[in-house]
């Protein structure tokens, strides 16, 4: 009741199912929250989530994925990621802007793909790449049927393993349709 202690006899686990049963929640709503947390190691994470998984149709982006030559794993890890999306007075996505700080997990690593998927109706050969700190642009390649963009963000340096980098890039749209969601 004040978050002093966690339930962890099964007693305890008994009457949070069955509170849960009575508060009518989905099964495991409250169980879940009090099973100990799995601290991973980098490498023994599991692989984080593909934009291929976040389209209705992946297979313009795998091309232009391939195209680029970008591996499935561009050997890093994203420590931290900062995102500024700006809306218009049409509720059109303006333009979003990134900051990453990452680490690599290989030897060699000298790029970002950065992908942009903008709204229903954009134009995606009208949407501007900007590299802005610590990285420039390299091959941009689109779909317009999806509104995808792809991008390189060439390093300055190649990457060893456990090195950290920190860069930022920017995608201006304002060509799509009224933003319903950010992804």
């Amino acid at each position: 009741q004040q978050g002093a202690r966690r339930p962890t006899r099964p007693e305890s686990l008994r009457a949070v199912r069955a509170l849960e049963e009575i508060l009518e929640l989905p099964a495991r709503a409250l169980t879940r929250l009090l099973e100990p947390a799995v601290r991973a190691v980098d490498h023994e994470r599991p692989p984080g989530r593909t934009y291929r998984s976040l389209m209705d149709e992946p297979r313009p982006l795998e091309r232009l994925l391939s195209e680029l030559e970008a591996p499935s794993d561009g050997g890093l890890h994203t420590l931290c990621h900062m995102e500024r999306v700006r809306i218009g007075g049409g509720r059109e996505l303006l333009g979003r802007d990134s900051h990453h700080v990452v680490r690599a997990h290989r030897d060699g690593v000298d790029r970002y793909v950065a992908i942009h998927h903008g709204d229903p109706g954009c134009d995606p050969g009208k949407v501007a790449v900007r590299a802005a700190e610590n990285c420039r642009l390299g091959r941009v390649r689109w779909h317009a049927e999806t509104g995808v963009v792809v991008c390189e963000l060439l390093f300055d340096t190649r990457l060893r393993t456990g090195d950290t980098y920190v860069f930022a890039y920017g995608f201006e749209d304002g060509t799509g349709g009224p933003s319903t969601e950010y992804v």
